[in-house]
């Protein structure tokens, strides 16, 4: 019996909300895809999740967070490199530490999170606040249909 197997590239994001002064932290992302999104990155071979998250965002922006709650994923199959890419998405107001300002990664800095919108953000970053925001949407996938690509929201 042949199995169904595909390479698959882990990633995550995480939306840090600020109950003190109702605010949500953002970079302005220099490397891949560019523009304002939540901090977040790999996951190493071998990683929890969980554990990835939170090491990603200790070394892009010096805080530490806990209590996490997953709140849905992104993905799609990238044709080129044949592999499926997984974001898996948190959010938590639970952090302590300093803010770095500016990593290799790009600027943080709070911000009104209904102001994300007016900033120059990551391309279909809007579409994944969808998902950050409404409880019952759970998916972001590109989709491609007649050499198009389609956003879906599930």
């Amino acid at each position: 019996m042949k199995k169904n197997r595909e390479i698959v590239k882990l990633m995550n994001m995480c939306r840090i909300y600020d109950k003190k002064t109702n605010k949500v932290l953002v970079q302005e992302r220099v490397k891949e895809w560019g523009g304002v999104a939540f901090p977040g990155g790999k996951v190493n071979l071998g990683e929890s999740i969980v554990h990835s998250v939170k090491r990603e965002i200790k070394e892009e922006t010096g805080l530490e967070i806990v209590n996490l709650e997953i709140c849905g994923i992104k993905d799609w199959y990238d044709y080129d490199k044949e592999e499926r890419q997984l974001i898996f998405l948190f959010t938590t107001s639970e952090f302590s530490g300093d803010l770095l300002p500016e990593t290799d990664e790009g600027k943080n800095y709070w911000i009104e999170e209904e102001k994300i919108i007016d900033l120059e953000i990551a391309e279909d970053f809007e579409k994944l606040l969808e998902v950050f925001n409404d409880k019952n949407k759970n998916e972001m996938i590109y989709i491609e249909k007649n050499n198009e690509w389609y956003v879906e929201l599930y």
